[in-house]
């Protein structure tokens, strides 16, 4: 009989210690409320990761779609044209990375034509006058250059500055500029100097390394990728 009892009181303490154990582990295991809380406000690095991973991809398939489009209509536009290259820029400019691009290191640099609505440019790409056309930003001043398939060229240069603060509408992305002379170089026939030709303004939409996307004052736009 004491021996039963001896036995019964040893599995008895036997299952006390196995029970404890595991309440332990089960207690050290679970999350504590206010971690679970915290967990469900802050997103895991890893998620962001992703987040991000995923906006690059869009934004670089979404780059190349409007390169190929520009390209294959380099020099031309009509409504048509346009309506799918904006349908492009739409979604693509919600993927801006750069903020304030009116005063973006970026925005200051040599830059070649993609593709622009402007009339006047176009006339060069049509008439096989030109084939390639730059507009070059820095420190302060803009300069349009068209050079000619057979030589010479024609340039216009003007002065440049972000709009002022106080003007919100336009999300730091606005610069003015103010044209100041136009030059047209016809090899041995002479150089001809213009007088100042307009003045206006244009949002740079979009901003990267290597893309740069504008609207402007004359509602034309204009695509450039970095030289």
């Amino acid at each position: 009989m004491h021996h039963t009892t001896a036995m019964m009181n040893t599995a008895a303490f036997v299952l006390f210690v196995i029970s404890t154990l595991f309440l332990e582990v089960s207690t050290l295991s679970a999350a504590a409320p206010w971690q679970s809380f915290l967990s469900s406000l802050l997103p895991s690095a890893q998620s962001q990761g992703d987040a991000k991973t995923v906006e690059a991809r869009a934004r670089a398939e979404l780059k190349q779609q409007l390169y190929q489009v520009c390209r294959n209509n380099y020099g031309k536009s009509n409504a048509q044209i346009r309506n799918t290259i904006e349908s492009v820029i739409d979604e693509l400019v919600t993927l801006n990375p750069t903020i304030n691009t009116a005063t973006s290191p970026l925005l200051m640099k040599e830059w070649d034509l993609e593709w622009t609505t402007e009339k006047e440019i176009n006339f060069f790409l049509q008439n096989k006058l030109s084939n390639k056309i730059t507009q070059t930003l820095s420190n302060g001043v803009l300069e349009n250059y068209i050079p000619f398939v057979r030589g010479g060229g024609f340039g216009v240069t003007g002065e440049i500055r972000p709009a002022a603060p106080a003007d919100k509408s336009n999300n730091g992305c606005r610069t003015e500029f103010v044209f100041k002379n136009a030059k047209l170089d016809l090899g041995k026939w002479g150089i001809y100097n213009f007088p100042p030709v307009g003045e206006g303004w244009f949002d740079t939409i979009y901003l990267d390394y290597e893309l740069r996307i504008d609207s402007n004052s004359r509602n034309d736009i204009l695509i450039c990728s970095a030289k």
